[in-house]
């Protein structure tokens, strides 16, 4: 009963934004124009031809194929867990955050195995598991005794527990270990840091270009602009918040943003907006590659990997610059973004439409 309910309310909902939507003005009108010319007129006088890379745009992708091949998206051990870097010093700091972060991806990595045997296989009671999942779960990587405790009854389920109630066990352990690390999540200046986060202290004129106002309606030319800023600014920051606003363009296929974003993942390079980063270049793989569906192939696996490699940089941003609270804010915002799963508050598919719709809100306005 529940369930028909929600989705005679999601049903409707879905109606009053299509009804909404419909009753904007055209695309010809004065008010689309005016926010048209805005960026062009801040466009530089030369042309930047279209995007051509030279490589495959993804190297992930040709795994992600392999892995799909063999119906392959078990969430391995092994690409969820963060290490310390060799040269990172092992200081309180250091190692509690790399306790959060280990806590959090395990916890999510075994969630997102049993549910996939559960979707499966079709059966509920988990004392039919098999002993393989989660097997390769090593929990000593988490150092405190009170988050290795809490993860290893997350880990053992119990015989006469059944889905919809590990589902609330899961849930609530998770807000346990969230509210252990309050200390951290709650350090320094709320404002002072959103004042640091604002955009227009990196790119000149982000406001007067009225980038975000024009999202999903740029043009292709205005397109090439982003990408050749994207990779041309000197400030890492204002080349991740161009790259945020190309990843906003529309594609059909994988986006030519993905490479730009795990190429400057992979380099190594700070920026406050690496948690965006992330998120955006996995939104984007998950669009070309995976689908909607509770059936559909998720590989959570190689998105932790590149999830992982975010966090080493800012982990080691965080070492040099311990006091820098936005930096420690984000490292655990980064570990804290669950991975896309099957079941949940979205009906009529897997989850991953959620965060494309928090990504991309001009998509469902």
């Amino acid at each position: 009963m529940r369930n028909i309910i929600l989705s005679f309310i999601l049903t409707i909902t879905i109606g009053c934004v299509t009804f909404c939507t419909s009753s904007k003005d055209p695309a010809g009108s004065p008010a689309k124009a005016k926010r048209n010319i805005a960026i062009e007129k801040a466009r530089e006088a030369t042309k930047y031809g279209p995007f051509e890379p030279t490589e495959d745009a993804s190297r992930l992708g040709d795994s992600i194929y392999r892995d799909h091949e063999h119906a392959n998206d078990y969430v391995a051990f092994k690409d969820i867990v963060l290490h310390r870097p060799a040269d990172v010093a092992p200081t309180p700091l250091i190692l509690r955050l790399l306790d959060y972060y280990n806590s959090k991806r395990i916890i999510d990595g075994a969630y997102d195995n049993i549910e996939k045997w559960v979707r499966y296989s079709e059966d509920s009671i988990l004392a039919n598991l098999p002993k393989s999942i989660n097997r390769d779960y090593d929990i000593s990587i988490i150092r405190s005794p009170k988050a290795r405790k809490l993860v290893r009854k997350h880990l053992h389920t119990q015989k006469a527990m059944d889905w919809s109630e590990y589902i609330i066990r899961s849930i609530s352990i998770d807000s346990i270990i969230r509210a252990s690390y309050d200390d951290l999540q709650n350090r320094g200046n709320e404002k002072e840091m959103a004042e640091k986060y604002d955009f227009n202290n990196y790119v000149k004129d982000y406001s007067s270009l009225n980038l975000a106002e024009r999202r999903g309606y740029i043009s292709l030319d205005s397109a090439n602009w982003l990408r050749h800023m994207a990779t041309s600014a000197s400030d890492p920051n204002a080349q991740l918040i161009y790259m945020i606003e190309y990843a906003h363009v529309v594609y059909t296929g994988l986006h030519p943003c993905t490479a730009l974003l795990r190429d400057f993942i992979e380099s190594g390079t700070y920026s406050i907006y690496l948690p965006e980063a992330w998120r955006f270049w996995r939104c984007l793989m998950f669009e070309a590659y995976c689908g909607l569906s509770t059936f559909s192939y998720i590989p959570n696996g190689p998105f932790n990997k590149m999830r992982a490699t975010c966090a080493v940089t800012i982990l080691r941003h965080i070492a040099k610059h311990p006091d820098d609270d936005l930096a420690i804010k984000q490292f655990m915002l980064l570990g804290s973004y669950h991975d896309y799963i099957r079941f949940g508050p979205f009906l009529y598919g897997n989850q991953s439409l959620l965060d494309e719709m928090n990504l991309y809100k001009e998509r469902y306005e």
